[in-house]
């Protein structure tokens, strides 16, 4: 092992604090518990910083240390609020990279948690879409976050993920479809939201759905920071 020249202690200190640094076939030559040890000192090296610039954790790889313990570890830290959002993010990525179908549990009840920390409610709806099979029954569970407006989701992300993995499918009509769809408020930047309005709302609409979506666009106001709404007139 690359790592064996260090001492035993400092060696497991520098893989539980940056386990991407370890090679999968290494990680692989771990015990079970070891590779245990591993993700829980990580995920808390995570927890106990104050600040952690979790966009870079994607890299971590996690999944290289998977035991059979692995699911239960990840589900009790993407589930539980006290944690820190860069440990939850670290678990929640973990779980979608390594496709732990088993961990979804957690991340729905995440998901669907409206006082649970917005920036953690992003990754588990992503990760839910990610793992869930397309056009799955189980993403219609995603569909109460439509109406949902968290003020700190500046850019709807959640309702745009949400949008584009369930339309136009988990409608039963284009009326039930255009009462939740709306025009960004006052205030937005440009998100996930504003990317489903511009790019999947007319490609993938029913043409049997096409006098609503007239009528939704001619009655819906524009808005600042919106380009969707001229492209969607012109585009009908």
């Amino acid at each position: 092992m690359w790592l064996a020249n260090l001492h035993g202690g400092a060696r497991f200190a520098l893989i539980a604090s940056a386990p991407h640094l370890v090679p999968r076939r290494d990680a692989a030559r771990l015990s079970a518990a070891g590779r245990e040890r591993v993700v829980e000192a990580f995920l808390k090296h995570l927890d106990g910083m104050a600040s952690v610039a979790w966009w870079g954790l994607r890299g971590t790889h996690l999944a290289a240390f998977a035991q059979p313990g692995l699911d239960a570890q990840l589900k009790a830290w993407i589930a539980d609020t006290g944690r820190r959002d860069g440990a939850r993010i670290a678990a929640i990525w973990s779980a979608e990279e390594g496709r732990r179908e088993a961990v979804l549990p957690a991340l729905f009840g995440v998901a669907l948690n409206p006082r649970d920390d917005t920036a953690v409610r992003k990754q588990a709806v992503a990760a839910i879409v990610a793992l869930v099979p397309e056009r799955d029954a189980h993403l219609r569970h995603l569909l109460p976050l439509l109406t949902e407006r968290p003020p700190d989701d500046r850019g709807g992300d959640i309702r745009g993920v949400v949008l584009r993995a369930c339309w136009p499918w988990c409608f039963a009509s284009a009326k039930e479809a255009f009462a939740v769809l709306e025009s960004p408020p006052e205030g937005t930047v440009y998100g996930m939201h504003g990317w489903f309005l511009d790019q999947d709302l007319v490609r993938l609409l029913p043409p049997a759905w096409l006098p609503e979506a007239l009528a939704w666009a001619q009655d819906t106001r524009p808005r600042p920071l919106t380009w969707a709404h001229g492209d969607v007139r012109s585009e009908l």
